[in-house]
């Protein structure tokens, strides 16, 4: 999707702290729940151990940051499956586009899985316009369980090449 306003971009220092600052607030929910971090905390963090990242601005705002992390799986000898952990924290913009987020989210996601066979995450029970979102890009969406510092119902998310 090349509009002239949308901008996809490795996350600069400066994407790092709007969207902390502008975070939706189910993001910031689901981060305290399963963290107990901020949304700067979260996003440093998340960063800071990801293989790939970007950040997707759209009509010249940050609508989210996202990236994928290597996970070791077992004796990785008995398996050639890759799995990468998924993340995507967002902002309110992604909610006055939808349709050029969730298009944008089809190509981040494509080349995430470039690299890992399995995307995995935990996606807060609570937060159901998450859930419907990633179901609609081919997450399977497992029953919910415990998770997190406060031990609330979070659902396993996975999607595989």
């Amino acid at each position: 999707m090349d509009a002239p306003d949308v901008l996809i971009r490795y996350p600069t220092r400066e994407d790092v702290l709007c969207l902390a600052a502008t975070m939706r607030d189910e993001d910031q929910a689901e981060v305290l729940a399963a963290s107990g971090h901020t949304p700067l905390q979260a996003v440093e963090e998340s960063l800071a151990v990801s293989t790939r990242a970007v950040a997707i601005h759209l009509g010249g705002k940050v609508a989210c940051l996202a990236g994928v992390a290597p996970r070791e799986v077992g004796n990785t000898l008995l398996t050639s499956e890759t799995v990468g952990v998924v993340w995507l924290l967002t902002s309110a913009v992604v909610d006055k586009r939808p349709r050029a987020f969730f298009a944008l989210s089809r190509q981040f996601l494509a080349s995430f899985q470039h690299d890992f066979s399995l995307l995995v995450q935990f996606v807060d029970a609570r937060y159901l316009k998450a859930l419907r979102y990633l179901n609609a890009l081919g997450f399977e969406i497992h029953p919910a369980q415990p998770y997190g510092v406060e031990g609330l119902p979070f659902h396993p998310v996975t999607k595989r090449r």
